[in-house]
């Protein structure tokens, strides 16, 4: 395996997963529940939050041996899986594309409206927020700027068919099969164009999330959530197009690739 398609392969998957990891971690509600389900060691213990004294129960695994033997149909269930939302997460963009930025915008006027309604702590907090949502601007008319290659991959993708059950899995199928022949064509264009797709729903999902989460009063943000939204913004601006910034790399990659070719 040449030594740019494995780093591509590698930066793609940790940045999905870095995507995915802040997303919850800006999302995830505290736990208000009565009853709470933590692992530890194996084992499922439910931790009874209703008072102040922890009381456990704990629910012995099966062994893992029992999964052994399902491993590659695990795996094989999880790429059919990765294709299917793939292809429909693509249909859904081909047919919004055009107005995400319009859309993105409508969400974070609300969610401006929102917050103002909501007392601040301090001023160093209101900084704080005013650049946060001036960094969402930036963000917005970045993505109001399509990349070519993802345009023409874009209009060639069909559309869905509800028409029946039959034309929806036709369709579905379809689908499919067009993003793994992208995908066969050139890697680069279908990794620019997935992480396209990403980025510019999963922004809309947070901002619905956003819009819909309630708070009695903004706080300061400490240094590890500071951290968080940087590498997160970074990842937005990568993800929005990762072509480009590919090709803006090529000298690190290129000299890369020559320290691991140069003979011992």
């Amino acid at each position: 395996m040449e030594i740019n398609l494995l780093s591509t392969i590698i930066t793609t998957i940790a940045a999905i997963f870095t995507i995915i990891q802040i997303a919850k971690e800006f999302i995830k509600p505290k736990s208000s529940a009565l009853l709470i389900q933590e692992n530890a060691s194996g084992d499922n213990i439910y931790i009874d939050n209703s008072t102040s004294i922890s009381t456990s129960t704990t629910i012995n695994n099966p062994p893992f041996k029992n999964y052994k033997d399902y491993g590659f149909e695990s795996n094989v269930l999880r790429v059919g899986l990765g294709l299917l939302v793939t292809s429909i997460l693509l249909s859904i963009y081909s047919l919004m594309y055009e107005f995400i930025s319009l859309i993105c915008f409508i969400f974070l006027s609300i969610n401006i409206y929102k917050d103002t309604t909501v007392p601040f702590e301090n001023k160093q907090v209101k900084f704080q927020w005013v650049l946060q949502q001036i960094t969402y601007v930036i963000i917005i008319f970045i993505l109001s700027f399509i990349p070519k290659s993802v345009v023409e991959v874009i209009d060639q993708v069909p559309a869905f068919h509800f028409e029946s059950f039959e034309s929806l899995l036709d369709s579905l199928i379809f689908n499919v099969k067009f993003i793994w022949n992208l995908y066969y064509d050139s890697m680069l264009i279908a990794i620019s164009v997935i992480c396209r797709v990403l980025v510019s729903l999963g922004l809309i999902y947070y901002f619905v999330v956003s819009m819909v989460s309630k708070r009695k009063i903004h706080e300061a943000y400490n240094l590890n959530s500071s951290i968080s939204f940087i590498i997160m913004i970074l990842l937005i601006i990568i993800g929005s197009n990762v072509e480009y910034f590919w090709n803006l790399a090529e000298p690190l990659r290129h000299s890369i690739e020559m320290w691991f070719n140069t003979p011992q």
